[in-house]
């Protein structure tokens, strides 16, 4: 498929000029401060926070699969576990046609949590109900996440979406890891069914904080983002 990409390459003469370390520093500069606007900032440190400890999840997760029957459960898990994200990327385009990003984010990360609380009840007692539920904790968040993406593509000056998109990708980047250490160090002190009521307590948390906020309440689907 990359194959078939054709890319019209610029001349010798209108070669872009070599990289400049001061005016890189100056441009990720002006992406952090439109980053840190109020709103921006709201929304991101969620996204931070879902990602954080969803890399914990996952650190843990062989643990957690040797605890419910061993390696053969892991390559199930994991297949649950990215399935879900599989299917609300798709299911992304009909729910922002459905409802704002506002309420999309609110219900979507309640049910998040919701499902996390379920999985983690249900571990212990059925093997089959933990693997749904995972599937279902996973579903809004790989939907809302293309919300994400988009309203940090949309919102933007034109002439900023490069520099923006660099910021949330590097501070993502950087809060996966972090997570996994985590989830590795909690498993390991806690267990790992308590990691996951963590993880669904800290999504539920986080729905409940942006449903206090009525900016964020009041965020319009994906194709109002131009006014705000």
């Amino acid at each position: 498929m990359f194959a078939t990409i054709r890319l019209k390459w610029p001349s010798q003469k209108e070669a872009r000029p070599p990289f400049d370390f001061s005016t890189y520093r100056a441009d990720l500069a002006a992406g952090f401060r439109f980053v840190i606007q109020p709103l921006n900032f709201t929304l991101l440190l969620p996204l931070l926070a879902i990602n954080f400890f969803l890399s914990a999840v996952l650190a843990a997760l062989p643990s957690f699969a040797n605890q419910l029957g061993g390696p053969e459960k892991y390559g199930i898990l994991l297949t649950c576990y990215t399935l879900g994200f599989l299917l609300g990327t798709l299911t992304s385009s009909f729910v922002s046609r459905r409802l704002s990003m506002g309420k999309a984010l609110i219900y979507g990360y309640a049910c998040s949590g919701l499902m996390w609380l379920l999985a983690a009840c249900a571990a212990d007692q059925s093997f089959v109900l933990c693997c749904a539920f995972i599937v279902l904790a996973n579903l809004p968040v790989g939907a809302t996440n293309i919300m994400f993406n988009t309203f940090f593509q949309v919102t933007p000056p034109q002439d900023m979406i490069g520099r923006v998109s660099a910021v949330i990708e590097t501070l993502i980047a950087a809060a996966m890891p972090l997570g996994a250490l985590f989830g590795g160090a909690i498993a390991a002190w806690l267990g790992n069914t308590p990691l996951l009521v963590f993880q669904g307590a800290v999504v539920l948390i986080t729905a409940l904080v942006w449903m206090m906020n009525k900016r964020l309440r009041r965020i319009p689907r994906l194709e109002g983002l131009n006014g705000l």
